[in-house]
């Protein structure tokens, strides 16, 4: 009896001395994994903040595009030259707060047309191209720093037709009831005013 209570305390001891060896050497599992999901974790809400201000500062500079566009156009109507368009396109990005854009303005060129600002029957059209960078914030970790984003705007110098109409119809006078003297426009209006 006491040979299988000894054999029995013996196979105990070396279970937990077997078991305190096999718990050494797992100690740092956690640690690596926890460190490793840390840094997945961090990098996820990095490149899901990055994408975010991709997608700001595209809308940012579409914007500013279609301002550009229009003061390029005004430019196109009053018959300046492409240099001028191409400055009062920059003006516009500059003051819609892009950061050291570069713009290309184009209009139709009768020897090289483009189906997109060559029209038929001929419209003044102008498309400005406009690109800018873009600083990262967590993606400089991994050696990406910043990225360019670009935009492009067509618009149209259109003449402007303007009607003027000056109603002096009894319509337009003080009342509607027909006994009234303020209906005849000559009281609503003195010769002397």
């Amino acid at each position: 009896m006491k040979n299988i209570f000894s054999h029995t305390i013996n196979k105990i001891r070396n279970q937990l001395h077997h078991r305190k060896k096999n718990e050494r050497l797992e100690h740092g599992q956690v640690l690596i994994i926890v460190t490793l999901s840390v840094i997945g974790l961090v990098a996820a809400v990095g490149l899901t903040v990055d994408v975010g201000l991709l997608y700001l500062n595209h809308g940012k500079l579409r914007r500013a595009v279609d301002a550009a566009a229009l003061a390029a156009t005004a430019q196109f109507r009053e018959g300046y030259g492409i240099e001028d368009y191409e400055k009062a396109a920059l003006e516009f990005l500059v003051l819609n707060g892009i950061n050291d854009p570069t713009a290309t303005v184009e209009i139709c060129d009768p020897t090289d047309p483009d189906p997109a600002i060559c029209a038929d029957p001929p419209r003044k059209l102008v498309r400005v191209r406009a690109t800018s960078t873009m600083p990262l914030a967590f993606l400089p970790v991994i050696g990406i720093h910043e990225t360019t984003v670009s935009a492009t705007a067509v618009s149209e110098a259109a003449s402007m037709d303007v009607i003027l109409v000056i109603d002096t119809s009894e319509s337009m006078t003080y009342a509607a009831n027909p006994d009234d003297p303020m209906r005849d426009p000559s009281q609503c209006n003195p010769n002397d005013c």
